[in-house]
């Protein structure tokens, strides 16, 4: 039988990653329009991974208070507000635009890391024994929000322009929050030990801080190179429409990985794949460059360091986010009762 809060989770990884690349093909374009600088677009785009540092740390403390179901459907609020200054800032100029986008992009991006803190939870207290396969399909619905994101961002773009997109965004983010609220229902009952670990305490054992830097690493290059990309596209004669399926390709190859990782990474050499991940992905970035002095600046080059990149991030996701759940739950002194378990596993 089909478990409808499993897929109210993966839905909801689909919904809200699609924030990451909805607005990817045209914000930078759209920003150039109004004289926004790089540096400024870069400033825009980098805030998104700074609202989900900020979050996550404050949730994790929170969370349990909250409620896992409320604070899922905070996040769908979050995104909601995110998009709808971006509609405003399109009738601000320069400064205004920057301003209103900064506030949006951190909005949806402490949404995203409400969303992972939230599903990471709910999978390692109610699926307790099945957490490698359940965070691998869960991020295989981050390829496929790859995939959607941009595609959907442009075709809406092409048919309401940039306010109707970012206003129709918002109002299907409250909506659809509200219909995962409603299947979620109560959250699930869960047995913790009564330990309580402080943040830093655990943010520092060495298997934590080995897995967080390759983490840190992916998310703050993928948002150098995100700032730049399209606009680099352009350079060689590209269309948007050729932007966009770049952009549909990592989606696709990230999906791929994802799926065969989830159903396959139990047999295989963690490390060895994690670090392979890892290689692949200094060597995608260092493709896109551009760095002429390494790669020549040419756009097969590009385009082949762009295409290898879903390898490098769903080796590191779909490996390393169990490990963190892993330690951190044992950490917490995490109580597994196996009639609480034989129990869960029965509900829909």
């Amino acid at each position: 039988m089909v478990d409808r809060r499993l897929l109210a989770l993966y839905a909801t990884t689909t919904v809200l990653m699609m924030t990451y690349g909805l607005l990817s093909p045209f914000l930078p374009l759209l920003a150039a329009e109004k004289g926004v600088t790089s540096g400024q677009v870069g400033v825009i785009f980098s805030v998104y991974p700074a609202g989900s540092l900020v979050i996550s740390p404050i949730l994790g403390m929170l969370l349990y208070r909250l409620g896992r179901t409320n604070t899922l459907l905070a996040a769908y609020f979050m995104a909601s507000v995110g998009f709808f200054a971006s509609g405003v800032s399109i009738y601000l100029e320069s400064e205004g635009f920057v301003i209103a986008n900064v506030l949006a992009r951190f909005l949806v991006g402490a949404a995203t890391g409400t969303m992972f803190t939230v599903d990471n939870a709910v999978i390692a207290s109610d699926y307790p024994d099945q957490v490698l396969k359940y965070v691998g399909i869960n991020e295989s619905c981050v390829g496929l929000a790859f995939i959607l994101g941009p595609l959907l961002g442009a075709g809406l773009y092409m048919a309401l322009g940039a306010a109707g997109t970012f206003f129709s965004a918002s109002g299907f983010f409250l909506l659809f929050g509200l219909l995962v609220y409603a299947i979620l229902g109560k959250d699930r009952p869960y047995q913790v030990a009564n330990k309580e670990q402080h943040f830093f305490a655990l943010v520092l054992q060495p298997r934590i801080l080995v897995a967080l830097a390759p983490l840190m690493y992916y998310v703050f290059s993928s948002g150098g190179i995100i700032v730049f990309f399209p606009t680099h596209l352009k350079d060689y004669g590209l269309s948007d429409s050729w932007v966009v399926a770049s952009y549909t390709l990592t989606g696709v190859g990230y999906l791929l990985v994802c799926v065969i990782l989830a159903h396959t990474i139990e047999n295989m050499n963690k490390t060895l794949v994690n670090s392979l991940g890892l290689l692949v992905g200094i060597i995608g970035v260092t493709l896109i460059g551009p760095f002429p002095s390494f790669f020549p600046d040419q756009l097969s080059i590009v385009l082949l360091g762009w295409g290898i990149s879903p390898f490098s991030s769903g080796t590191l996701f779909v490996i390393i986010m169990p490990s963190l759940i892993e330690v951190a739950t044992a950490d917490l002194g995490l109580v597994h009762d196996d009639k609480l378990l034989d129990k869960l596993s029965g509900r829909v």
